[in-house]
């Protein structure tokens, strides 16, 4: 029998999954990327994206607090800014004509560039959705020049599950085709992507590109004090109702394409959650304002928040007039894995957020998710809850109301049907970081807290 061979773990970085942004659902993403990558090699040393400014991250698990380095790999055009994508890969460029001695020198002078080289793999999320042009070239760019920059420095790329397009410019098609043909392991979160990227490259498919549900199905629910929120403590026996109101549809200029408003769709939800169902309902934000929303309404113009925070403080105000005590909102602020708690609590949710939906429906709570985007029916229906996604693009504020009225009535078999379903989806996305990302680098998984990593 051969000797086993014990090597150092593996070191890995994580980029587009910031815990530091505010919006939950990348938060969501990078957490259970760290909590994935934890599982397979319970040893790896792991880099995590961050540009707080603080000396080390701190990511919340169920098991406990775990603390990473930061690395501050940033967006920039400027060859001088330490820490941006062509600093970096301009000083990796020039430091290899250098002797081995002083090249060594050089890039420990540089954290980043030093912690990149490090890495036998870098697993990208994109924010879960950003490779893409739906938010604007700029979010775009951003996203294309960090896994440029892997290529740049010869570190191995693997693309967490994620949506991949809509993309307009034919730039932006070019630019995906060179990074995924790149890159070493490939995963798409919705059920029909690998079709979708086959037809993004003229009718051939990256041999490493695998379908896996999206990573925060896994994401831990992180129990908070009950006297934080008296709302949810009241002794009361209506249905609670969540709703997840997004700042970028009720407060942004920028046009997604909706058939009606989204402002007269909240408050046609508000009155047939209240009114016709009797409920209570609660608020829920799923992008945290920086600092606390301000009370002031007329002072929002003048601080461009548009985050769910203060969406969901406008929409409050509007209601209590008219509903008091019957409606609620979550109070300011709560991490991803908190307020994953809080929709857990709810006997059904709405929202706009793809990912405050994934954060009920993967705890078996009766969802309406109200896509304005195609990644929502893809993501899911690895839960058989494609019927229950809303497209505002197509339908009336009033067409919406009577969807998710129906989704409602079936509220119990939807319950029954989410209880089997989500343990075999959340084993699925479990089996990209024990099976799929080890073969792909050429690793073998650890199999418990005692296991070594070692090449296959």
């Amino acid at each position: 029998m051969a000797e086993r061979v014990t090597v150092p773990s593996p070191t890995f970085a994580i980029l587009g999954g910031a815990l530091g942004t505010g919006n939950l659902g990348v938060s969501a993403l990078g957490t259970s990327a760290v909590k994935g990558v934890m599982e397979a090699f319970p040893s790896a040393r792991i880099f995590m994206q961050d540009w707080t400014g603080q000396r080390v991250v701190e990511v919340p698990l169920a098991t406990g607090p775990v603390q990473l380095d930061p690395l501050s790999l940033y967006h920039s055009r400027s060859y001088l800014k330490r820490g941006g994508t062509r600093h970096v890969a301009a000083l990796d460029r020039a430091s290899r004509w250098l002797p081995e001695r002083l090249r060594s020198w050089v890039v420990r002078w540089d954290s980043v560039l030093d912690r990149l080289l490090r890495c036998d793999a870098v697993i990208d999320i994109s924010g879960g959705d950003s490779l893409a042009d739906l938010y604007g070239s700029s979010t775009f760019e951003v996203q294309a020049q960090s896994k440029l920059l892997m290529k740049k420095l010869g570190r191995p790329l693997v693309l967490a599950p994620q949506t991949y397009g809509p993309f307009k410019h034919a730039r932006s098609i070019e630019r995906v085709r060179e990074i995924i043909d790149y890159s070493t392991l490939v995963a798409v979160r919705e059920i029909d992507g690998i079709e979708e990227l086959r037809r993004l490259h003229g009718g051939r498919l990256h041999e490493r590109v695998v379908c896996c549900p999206d990573m925060a199905f896994r994401l831990d629910a992180l129990p908070v004090e009950p006297e934080r929120e008296p709302f949810l403590n009241r002794m009361d026996d209506r249905p609670l109702i969540g709703l997840n109101v997004s700042g970028l549809l009720y407060l942004s200029k920028q046009d997604f394409g909706i058939r009606q408003s989204y402002m007269r769709l909240v408050e046609a939800i508000a009155q047939w959650a209240i009114e016709r169902c009797g409920a209570r309902l609660l608020l829920v934000p799923h992008v945290i304002s920086r600092t606390p929303p301000l009370a002031d309404l007329s002072q929002l113009n003048l601080h461009r928040d548009v985050s769910d925070s203060v969406a969901c403080m406008v929409v409050m105000k509007m209601l209590q007039p008219r509903y008091g005590q019957s409606v609620g909102c979550l109070g300011w602020p709560y991490d991803a894995g908190q307020t994953k708690h809080f929709a857990g609590q709810c006997d059904f949710f709405i929202g706009a957020r793809m990912h405050a939906c994934i954060g009920a429906i993967s705890q078996c709570v009766p969802t309406v998710t109200l896509a304005y985007s195609k990644k929502a029916l893809g993501v899911l229906s690895h839960v058989n809850m494609a019927e229950a996604v809303v497209d505002l693009r197509l339908l009336s504020v009033d067409e919406c109301v009577a969807r998710l009225a129906e989704v409602y009535d079936r509220r119990d078999e939807y319950r029954g049907m989410l209880s089997q379903k989500v343990p075999q989806v959340k084993a699925e996305s479990r089996r990209f970081f024990t099976e799929h990302l080890p073969r792909a680098l050429g690793l073998q998984a650890a199999m418990g807290p005692g296991s070594q990593w070692r090449p296959q």
